[in-house]
């Protein structure tokens, strides 16, 4: 007769192992001596040796539980069955992730966003934009990307790259963002205000053919973004999106 511990190392497993399989129902408990000890006989040691081989080969216990409980391996060949068909959907997965990893690692654009964001980023970035911009713009793409449904976003997307297609209208686009930040620290009663927002407002023209339609989670993140900028810009975009309204 072994102890728990003799019967752990003739498995190749440790004491707790054998206590968490008996939790779990795959190993019955043994008889116990006097001195409250349990006492393992030689089927103890065999049924915990298959246990193990077929933990090793992938099983999850309640499929090792099924395994065991059968007279035959007609039960464990079906589980090894569908454990190979398992692992072939795993290893397409497995090679099609390394594959885009790779295409990523050899793209050169930043790793932080995902790709057709990025590709617009660097679209933008190839257009004589000055750098702060291109931050700020980066920064509304992100948190459009991350509340507009998908096809939305893809149409706002293409209405964005027609626009950095066209020379005249990134420099009057520039112009208008270059205007709108200096309004970060202006006065809200400031002239330049509704200036702004009548140059944001026929932007905003312009890319209304994306047919982006804000649903409630864009607009709070909208709005939270909003308080991050000044007084002055705040009302710019108001008076922008009224004047867009109309």
């Amino acid at each position: 007769m072994l102890t728990i511990g003799q019967l752990a190392e003739a498995a190749g497993t440790t004491v707790r192992a054998v206590r968490h399989y008996h939790a779990q129902g795959l190993l019955p408990e043994p008889v116990r001596r006097p001195n409250g000890y349990r006492e393992y006989d030689a089927a103890a040691l065999v049924r915990l040796v298959r246990l193990r081989r077929l933990v090793a080969l992938g099983l999850s216990l309640p499929e090792v539980r099924h395994a065991l409980a059968g007279d035959d391996d007609r039960e464990l060949r079906d589980l090894l069955g569908e454990l190979v068909g398992d692992l072939v959907r795993r290893e397409a997965e497995v090679r099609a992730q390394r594959e885009r990893l790779a295409a990523l690692l050899g793209s050169g654009q930043d790793l932080r966003l995902p790709e057709a964001l990025a590709g617009l980023v660097e679209q933008l970035r190839g257009v004589a934009v000055p750098p702060a911009l291109v931050a700020r713009e980066q920064e509304l793409l992100e948190l459009l990307q991350a509340t507009l449904p998908p096809g939305t976003f893809d149409q706002l997307s293409e209405a964005y790259r027609a626009a950095l297609a066209d020379p005249a209208r990134v420099s009057a686009n520039v112009q208008v963002a270059q205007r709108f930040e200096a309004l970060a620290t202006a006065d809200p009663d400031d002239p330049e205000v509704e200036s702004v927002a009548g140059a944001l407002a026929e932007q905003g023209a312009d890319l209304a053919g994306s047919g982006t339609q804000a649903g409630p989670a864009a607009e709070a993140v909208w709005a939270a973004y909003q308080q991050t900028l000044g007084a002055a810009q705040r009302r710019c975009l108001a008076r922008a999106a009224q004047v867009h309204g109309r």
